[in-house]
């Protein structure tokens, strides 16, 4: 096909294109925009020019020999203008736009010597750079509009020009802050969640191996693990089930590891609940309250559905009382007997202060007493304690005499000695927490030594004037399999007024455990 015909053929697209960019640009050049919005008027312009050049650019002749041209090669653009190079072979065009070359201030014999002049001064002068004047600003532009370097600037503009817009910029600058407010406060969410993950994993790392080597339950009794955890820890805790494996325990039989309460809670005979959510810093009580209510409802549901029928339950999170008043409610299947709380620890610590006191073994020292709630308010009960000796079982206080410490610094050092461990190693306990609920299961379930008793948090039935129906923390023997209050002990005037005390503080932590249950 010639290329006047062509160029015929080709017109009436040209037109339509013509109209059609004229029509796009007057609409952007009508609106009175910050710089930021005409920039994408200049793109539209740009997209235009580029759809024109590659809809309606003519095919190019890029070679042509003629016989007295043959020492040269030529080109010829698409008007029929000859321009020629003796050093270089033109392969690239410069663009020529339709809407440049059919603009309204040109007629259509001038546009021809315009381009003509535009491709001579171009082979004349190759280093001359050509503008698209349309492109650039224009100089007045650039002394009236202002710079706006982003969107949030752009949008300032406009608003700033249209007063109807400022309550709608007010709702997006309050949706934006909430939305920040959102995220810092689920940011400190996950550090107080990941935190109590860690601590939780701790105590459990710690007593995993424990049970596989007998110390929970006695060197002749096999054991198959049932570890549960979140999900975002399930893989840690697959790595803990594959150090147990990797450990060859002769004790231990199996590991099902999962983060499925059902599969965990499925056949066991004894449960050991780490997992609980800690009052912080700033918290109230209730907030605590009912975030431990929802962790313990539905692992008491699994335990009464899919538990071993005397499954013996120990809570070890914290607050340990009334979380296992709470597992209690939701479990009433499981006998009353057979849910504890972890006050072993506190017990422990009373013997260990006492035997650095007098310089004896730890084994040595028996029969010290914590009465109440794991908390600040407990009571600790040296006036039954002894000491084994060279010459036979002494008390406690005749040996210490000195009734100010162990009325003063002695329960202190019990009460804060988390707090310490805490300040030390920048972690809770777990390593003792952990030995304290193997002594405390070794000695429910293959019973105490004779004349011995221990601290364990127990469904009260009344006993010493403990209202009836809290989970308080009292001296016991146990044998085979069942545990039992120590009764008519003497208690003086000073442990009188603080298991009252503790008492008080349990019948509010009841009452507001039972506030959430509703």
């Amino acid at each position: 096909m010639s290329q006047s015909s062509l160029g015929k053929k080709l017109q009436p697209a040209k037109k339509a294109w013509k109209r059609f960019a004229r029509t796009v640009e007057s609409k952007f050049h009508n609106l009175n925009l910050s710089k930021a919005i005409k920039v994408i008027k200049t793109s539209c312009s740009r997209l235009l020019s580029y759809c024109s050049i590659r809809f309606f650019h003519p095919f190019k002749k890029h070679s042509l020999t003629r016989p007295h041209y043959r020492r040269y090669h030529c080109n010829r653009d698409f008007y029929g203008h000859y321009y020629s190079n003796k050093n270089h072979v033109h392969n690239n065009f410069s663009a020529i736009y339709i809407d440049q070359l059919y603009s309204e201030e040109a007629a259509g014999s001038s546009t021809s010597s315009l381009q003509a002049k535009h491709f001579h001064a171009e082979n004349n002068s190759r280093d001359k750079q050509v503008v698209d004047e349309q492109v650039l600003p224009r100089k007045e532009d650039k002394e009236k509009e202002k710079v706006l370097y982003s969107i949030e600037d752009a949008w300032r503009e406009i608003v700033a020009k249209s007063p109807q817009l400022r309550p709608v910029d007010e709702r997006a600058d309050e949706f934006i802050s909430n939305f920040r407010q959102e995220i810092k406060l689920q940011k400190e969410k996950s550090i107080l969640e990941f935190e109590e993950m860690l601590a939780r994993g701790q105590i459990g790392y710690a007593l995993v191996p424990m049970i596989a080597r007998g110390v929970m339950l006695g060197p002749d009794q096999p054991v198959i693990l049932h570890l549960l955890d979140i999900p975002p820890a399930a893989e840690a805790l697959n790595g803990v089930k594959m150090e147990l494996v990797d450990a060859a325990f002769p004790l231990l039989k199996g590991v099902i590891a999962t983060t499925d309460v059902v599969e965990a809670c499925t056949g066991v005979n004894i449960a050991v609940m780490v997992g609980g959510f800690p009052r912080k810093e700033g918290m109230e009580r209730k907030d605590v309250m009912s975030k431990n209510v929802s962790i313990y409802k539905s692992q008491a549901s699994a335990l009464e559905k899919h538990a071993a029928a005397n499954c013996k339950v120990l809570v070890v999170a914290n607050p340990a009382n009334t979380n296992a008043l709470i597992l209690k409610e939701f479990a009433p299947s499981i006998p009353e007997k057979n849910i504890t709380c972890m006050t072993r620890l506190d017990h422990n610590r009373a013997l260990g202060q006492i035997s650095e006191r007098l310089n004896v073994q730890v084994s040595d020292v028996k029969n010290v007493i914590i009465w109440g709630n794991h908390s600040s308010t407990q009571c600790h009960d040296v006036n039954h304690a002894t000491v084994k000796t060279s010459s036979g079982e002494e008390p406690v206080r005749e040996l210490v005499k000195d009734d100010e410490w162990l009325n003063a610094e002695f329960i202190t050092t019990v009460q804060q000695r988390g707090a310490a461990i805490i300040k030390a190693r920048k972690l809770s306990s777990a390593l003792s927490a952990a030995s304290s609920a193997c002594d405390h299961i070794r000695d429910w379930v293959l019973g105490t030594p004779e004349g011995t008793w221990v601290s364990m948090g127990v469904y009260s039935d009344g006993s010493y004037n403990v209202p009836s129906g809290l989970i308080y923390s009292f001296p016991v023997t146990c044998q085979n399999g069942e545990w039992k209050i120590v009764q008519e002990l003497r208690i003086d005037e000073f442990s009188r007024k603080k298991l009252d005390l503790t008492a008080d503080e349990l019948s509010e932590e009841k009452a507001l455990a039972y506030s959430c249950l509703s």
